[in-house]
């Protein structure tokens, strides 16, 4: 690497800014210019960003082939954008690992880039049919907060007595499924016990989506038949240990390339736009695992920077 006057923690301190507090690259150098009188340029400033970013890349590469063996993931999906073209932030969350990247698509082809041709594990997501599309063999578990909102959107507008019966009688079986379940979060039932408990509300859910299938309101028709095909994808939670309901761990990971592209619009460059999945990975697991962001790229740095081992951020 070209040496530099600004040693490993002003590198750190750079990209911290601009990835955990959303700061831009003008913002970064005033910051440092202002608060501390360093005569830092705003190309120099992105020339250090661009260093951590190649000392973050065999780190989140290492972290990228944990996920194909895990054992449950989260996955969801944002929009972006690269110098105006439409992109997608995707990221993966197991137990220890929030993985990103950016990709200008947001077909099943990623996941087979992310996972490989097949994954053994179980992928919790909202209905987006890439995931169908990829794991159409495996276990998945369909987000309940999602299919919540559309059928409370539906009782809502009551554009037909259809759609208020309807989502009205599964919004009813799908509160009582969740009363069980908290029951079994508290330690009150057991897994056996929240199986049976929820039974015969799964088979009423079921009975329901089979009387409005062939409803004369479009809306009703197609959420009942959806919800019939992803039948065996809605109950995953109540079987399988670890498994959530809701996609929520996902989503709460992706919010910060939200902030990020609200904020600065997305990226300008590729090398931009790896940086940007490389330092929301290392950032989001550091949280995950507990750990200091800021002080995790310190050390990185000061390790790049004497060309020692790097730490991992691999699960012990």
């Amino acid at each position: 690497m070209a040496k530099t006057q600004f040693g490993p923690r002003i590198h750190a301190a750079i990209a911290y800014l601009g990835s955990v507090h959303k700061v831009g690259r003008r913002g970064i150098v005033e910051i440092m210019n202002t608060l501390f009188g360093l005569d830092l340029s705003l190309g120099t400033g992105c020339d250090c960003l661009e260093r951590v970013s190649q000392e973050l890349a065999p780190i989140t590469e290492q972290l990228r082939k944990t996920l194909a063996e895990s054992a449950h993931l989260n996955a969801d999906e944002t929009g972006w954008k690269n110098r105006g073209k439409h992109h997608f932030p995707w990221t993966f969350v197991s137990q220890w690992v929030v993985y990103f990247l950016v990709r200008a698509s947001r077909g099943s082809k990623v996941l087979r880039e992310i996972l490989g041709e097949t994954f053994h594990g179980i992928i919790t997501s909202d209905d987006h049919s890439a995931y169908s599309a990829y794991h159409k063999h495996g276990i998945r578990q369909l987000c309940w907060a999602h299919l919540i909102r559309k059928f409370k959107d539906l009782k809502e507008r009551r554009a037909s007595p259809h759609a208020y019966l309807f989502a009205r009688n599964m919004l009813k079986e799908v509160g009582h499924v969740f009363g069980c379940w908290y029951a079994f979060r508290e330690g009150f039932i057991n897994r056996e016990q929240l199986l049976g408990a929820t039974q015969l509300m799964r088979a009423r859910m079921k009975r329901y989506c089979l009387l409005y299938q062939d409803s004369t309101d479009a809306e009703v028709r197609t959420r009942a038949r959806r919800t019939l095909k992803n039948c065996d994808h809605l109950f995953t939670f109540l079987v399988h240990e670890g498994v959530e309901p809701t996609n929520n761990r996902a989503e709460q990971a992706l919010r910060p390339a939200v902030q990020w592209r609200k904020l600065g619009f997305g990226s300008q460059s590729e090398s931009g736009e790896r940086f940007a999945e490389r330092i929301l990975t290392v950032t989001r697991t550091c949280q995950i695992q507990g750990k200091n962001p800021f002080s995790y790229l310190a050390i990185l740095m000061h390790a790049g920077f004497a060309d020692k081992s790097r730490p991992t951020l691999l699960p012990k």
